[in-house]
């Protein structure tokens, strides 16, 4: 399922749901020592966009966990596994939902935030 900032994967059965807020940006923003605004891929190529998708899936998959006050680690041997498994389309939809920051973000009145886990399922 997603919404304009929650989308959840369903991989051999197991879900797992991705929250594309305030947190993701400070995770991926930790995680790789950029600023988060500005991560972004030059390149069409599939292993590039595959490279790019990767700490995306994770900071979401964290922060998912951070906001419902769940600790949980990922080595990135999971995330490899997790990227693997995923289709093309998984891929593009992760990466316009992080492209898209107006579609993916929550807005300032509260819009986005009344509903953070429904929305589009994958699987």
């Amino acid at each position: 399922m997603a919404s304009k900032n929650y989308l959840q994967l369903e991989i051999d059965g197991q879900k797992y749901g991705l929250k594309f807020n305030i947190g993701t940006f400070k995770i991926l923003g930790e995680n790789l020592g950029v600023d988060p605004f500005t991560y972004k891929t030059a390149s069409k190529e599939f292993s590039d966009v595959v490279n790019w998708v990767k700490p995306i899936l994770k900071a979401a998959l964290l922060s998912n966990h951070l906001t419902k006050k769940e600790t949980v680690e990922y080595t990135d041997q999971q995330i490899d596994d997790l990227v693997n498994e995923l289709s093309v389309a998984d891929l593009t939809l992760i990466g316009n939902m992080w492209s898209n920051p107006s579609d993916s973000k929550p807005s300032v009145n509260g819009e986005v935030t009344q509903n953070t886990q429904s929305g589009t399922d994958l699987g």
